[in-house]
């Protein structure tokens, strides 16, 4: 099982689930992956090893066999 942690700074926090052997699922949170980082509201996306962000990795493209994927904007100053 996949997981697609989305960060909004308008909408806040949703989580999208994939299971990488479903094709259908597959497609769908990639499609949701590459909205986001379409967006104009500039986004980075990162793959975790569940439960260890010390070894992130920042991808461009969407991995269906990853654990777990932030997808995050960045934080500006003020």
């Amino acid at each position: 099982m996949g997981y697609l942690h989305i960060f909004d700074p308008r909408k806040g926090h949703s989580t999208v689930t994939w299971d990488p052997e479903v094709e259908e699922a597959v497609k769908q949170a990639e499609r949701i992956f590459k909205e986001k980082l379409s967006d104009p509201v500039p986004r980075y996306a990162y793959k975790v090893p569940k439960g260890n962000a010390a070894v992130s990795e920042r991808i461009t493209e969407f991995d269906p066999q990853a654990e777990e994927i932030y997808v995050i904007a960045p934080m500006v100053g003020g």
